[in-house]
């Protein structure tokens, strides 16, 4: 290799539809790395941060200890290797929580490349931040956590600060997020723009929640179920949560606005400087508490799309009258289906 691509995020820009659009893609220049998932954030988290063995996709699996150092070396093996191909030009690396790697790590990341002789890339897109905040809101309550506070997201400009340091300015790509401005309104069609690779199958993955779907999750997390420790868990939940957002696709989803009293003008004043778009800030008129009121009122939630899905698990749904109730059984009605395909 002579070059490899970092598409480092951030979060919620798209990164997932990319990383589906990409996978196995290989043009004989520039090929897609094969780091066992397609999403490589758990690859390059769990070769470069110290504290992998935390990371939420382990424990939401019950993986630890010997198993996940040995599976740590099979990365970092796989790494090297197609780091190290010589019949190809360009590797894509695809991995969000490259973001969330320390100044250190990030440090380690680019020197892992660089002394393999081969010259590191970074095609970052950031977005509206109050939008980004209540995407991590989001992201925490579908990991099944419900924090009571909202923390604004590291600024760009410092998670950005390691790659300029480390590396010329040139080989850093910032891209600003939105529909409107990128090529043909397609993230996917932008990164490929931006590489000039060509992929005619595209499949957006839109994975902001509906607001309902993310009010019936957030109680649901309030249930005495367990939220990780086990794969079987893991991968109920995530089926849960994508048969949810099917459901009530045609629902609002949940206002930025609630969010932007805790970014910093700082971040629009680095977009506007970066990528050359002025965003009109807006002073958010909801608090954490109405917040919190917001997410644990259920009463404007339509119960029949819940019931269509329990239809579709045979279960009896006039046994079931409360939404806490249906929701149970929607988790074990899945659960059931996944243990009759898996055993």
């Amino acid at each position: 290799m002579q070059e490899v691509i970092l598409h480092i995020g951030v979060h919620k820009t798209g990164t997932s539809s990319i990383q589906n659009a990409l996978r196995d893609f290989d043009d004989g220049d520039t090929c897609y790395a094969r780091l066992r998932y397609d999403n490589h954030s758990i690859a390059m988290h769990t070769i470069f941060s110290s504290d992998y063995r935390n990371y939420h996709v382990w424990k939401a699996q019950g993986i630890n200890g010997v198993e996940l150092d040995k599976l740590r070396e099979r990365f970092v093996q796989s790494l090297q290797s197609q780091i190290t191909r010589q019949d190809r030009r360009r590797l894509i690396i695809c991995a969000e929580d490259i973001c969330i790697l320390t100044d250190g790590e990030k440090k380690n990341l680019i020197e892992f490349i660089t002394t393999h002789g081969v010259t590191p890339k970074i095609v970052c897109y950031v977005r509206d931040p109050a939008e980004l905040s209540a995407s991590a809101f989001q992201e925490r309550v579908k990991t099944g956590i419900n924090e009571g506070s909202l923390d604004p997201y590291p600024s760009f400009e410092k998670l950005l600060a390691p790659f300029w340091r480390l590396t010329t300015k040139n080989n850093v790509i910032v891209r600003y997020f939105s529909r409107e401005i990128m090529e043909e309104h397609c993230v996917v069609k932008d990164f490929c723009n931006v590489l000039n690779i060509n992929i005619e199958n595209v499949t957006d993955l839109n994975e902001s929640l509906p607001s309902s779907a993310l009010k019936l999750i957030f109680n649901f997390n309030n249930l005495p179920i367990p939220i990780s420790g086990d794969v079987r868990i893991a991968q109920v939940r995530q089926n849960m949560i994508q048969a949810l957002s099917y459901a009530y696709r045609d629902d609002r989803k949940l206002d930025g606005n609630y969010f932007s009293n805790c970014v910093d003008d700082s971040q629009y004043k680095f977009i506007e400087q970066m990528c050359g778009v002025k965003i009109k800030q807006k002073k958010g008129t909801h608090k954490l508490k109405s917040l919190e009121d917001f997410m644990l009122d259920q009463s404007d939630i339509d119960i029949s799309n819940l019931d269509n899905l329990l239809d579709k698990l045979d279960v009896k749904t006039e046994f079931f009258q409360t939404i806490e109730s249906k929701m149970l059984m929607l988790f074990f009605g899945i659960l059931g289906k996944w243990h009759q395909k898996n055993f």
